[in-house]
C-alpha cells in the first residue's frame, strides 16, 4: 500500500504499517444534520489541531467509522458523550479498497474503524443514505 496518496498533512508514520485496504463495501459515520458537511468528515487533529496522547499518534489524523454490522445501540449511547452529542445522524458511506485504509481500533469488538482517505475520496460525494441515530 501507497501512504503517499493520503489526504491531509499526515505525519510520516501514517497511516500506521498495520492499516489494512477498507474490508467492507459501506461504512458508518456520525454526523451533525441530516445533509452532511466536510465538517462531518473531518479528524480529530484538523478540528482541535492538535494530537491525542492517549491513543496512537496516528489516531488523531483518521477518521472514525463503524461498521454497517456494528451494534446501533452502540452507536447511539456514544452521541451522549459530550464531544459527540451535537452527532444527531449516520451517514452511510459506500467506500472501497482503494479510497483509503482502515485500522480496527475497537478492543470490544463494536466494528471501530479508524479511516484515512485517499486525496482522491471525497466522502460526501459517496454517502448513500443519513439516518437518525
Amino acid at each position: 500500500m501507497s501512504f503517499s496518496n493520503f489526504a491531509g498533512d499526515l505525519p510520516e508514520e501514517c497511516p500506521p504499517a498495520d492499516a489494512v485496504d477498507v474490508p467492507e463495501p459501506q461504512l458508518l459515520r456520525l454526523v451533525e444534520k441530516e445533509n452532511p458537511t466536510e465538517q462531518d468528515f473531518l479528524s480529530f487533529h484538523d478540528i482541535e489541531g492538535k494530537v491525542r496522547t492517549n491513543v496512537c499518534k496516528c489516531m488523531s489524523f483518521g477518521v472514525s467509522y463503524f461498521s454497517v454490522n456494528a451494534d446501533k445501540h452502540y452507536i447511539a449511547d456514544l452521541t451522549k458523550l459530550p464531544k459527540l452529542k451535537k452527532k444527531r445522524y449516520i451517514a452511510t458511506v459506500n467506500i472501497s479498497a482503494q479510497d483509503g485504509a482502515v485500522q480496527k481500533t475497537d478492543p470490544n469488538k463494536n466494528g471501530h474503524y479508524c479511516f484515512w482517505r485517499k486525496k482522491s475520496f471525497d466522502p460526501l460525494s459517496n454517502i448513500s443514505e443519513v439516518k437518525p441515530v
